[in-house]
């Protein structure tokens, strides 16, 4: 995730899994309640849509299984910790350990047709930020496609989520997230906000505990959105996500014109 070297190369080559431990125990249940949340918020944006994906940063192989389950032909997982390679490798996952990131972006000029970059942005230090999107741009075939989740910084939990995690380096918002992409090789991105819970299917007729705890979510929201509807106005307010985390869905630009 990292130019080999640096602070963070030697961060995220510490045993990571005791961290992500403490969130994903190692069962079954775990691995395909977190593979069916990766579905959800994938399959939309690839399904039928990309032959070649490269999951970068892929850990335990979540969103590589939810790949696997679309059907598509040609995934691959990478990752700078060994002991998440491993526990992906256990399970039959196309996961590879690399520690100069780089260099393998390099080595795959116009390659893939999307990149997943899911929860990895905010590890990266600021400094090393743009030159990781750019060689992920140039790793991306003709307006390939770059899935990028990160924690947001305009939720409540923002500073929870900014310091929950020792190898976070940064906090991103759509606006500073899409100036960073749009200076490393993408155009404007859209962005959606991702959701644990999804929506129930008997919302109305079964009040049942998920269903009771969407709809609370749903009215905290509406009075986050009114509170920030005052403080930065309707137009912002309106397509901010509030969710903690979000996803960005860009594309690499065109070669810009002589």
């Amino acid at each position: 995730m990292a130019l080999e070297g640096s602070v963070e190369a030697r961060t995220l080559n510490w045993d990571y899994s005791r961290h992500y431990s403490r969130f994903h125990p190692d069962t079954a249940g775990d691995f395909a309640g977190t593979v069916a949340i990766m579905d959800r918020w994938l399959r939309p944006h690839l399904q039928g849509k990309a032959s070649r994906v490269l999951d970068i940063g892929c850990g335990r192989g979540y969103a590589l299984e939810a790949l696997r389950t679309m059907g598509l032909a040609s995934i691959e997982g990478i990752d700078t910790s060994r002991e998440q390679v491993s526990w992906a490798e256990s399970r039959g996952l196309p996961a590879r350990l690399v520690i100069d990131t780089l260099a393998y972006l390099a080595e795959r000029p116009q390659t893939h047709d999307a990149i997943l970059l899911m929860d990895v942005i905010e590890h990266v230090a600021p400094a090393e930020q743009r030159a990781f999107l750019r060689a992920i741009a140039d790793s991306l075939r003709p307006r390939g496609k770059l899935l990028l989740s990160t924690p947001n910084a305009a939720s409540r939990l923002a500073g929870y989520t900014r310091h929950l995690d020792y190898t976070h380096t940064s906090a991103f918002t759509p606006e500073s997230l899409d100036f960073l992409l749009v200076h490393s090789g993408f155009d404007p991105a859209a962005y959606e906000e991702l959701e644990v819970y999804a929506r129930p299917r008997l919302l109305f007729l079964a009040p049942t505990p998920r269903a009771l705890r969407w709809w609370a979510l749903r009215t905290l929201r509406i009075w986050r959105r009114l509170e920030l509807t005052l403080e930065i106005g309707r137009e912002r307010a309106a397509r901010l996500p509030l969710s903690p985390a979000f996803l960005a869905i860009a594309t690499k630009s065109p070669p810009a014109r002589a």
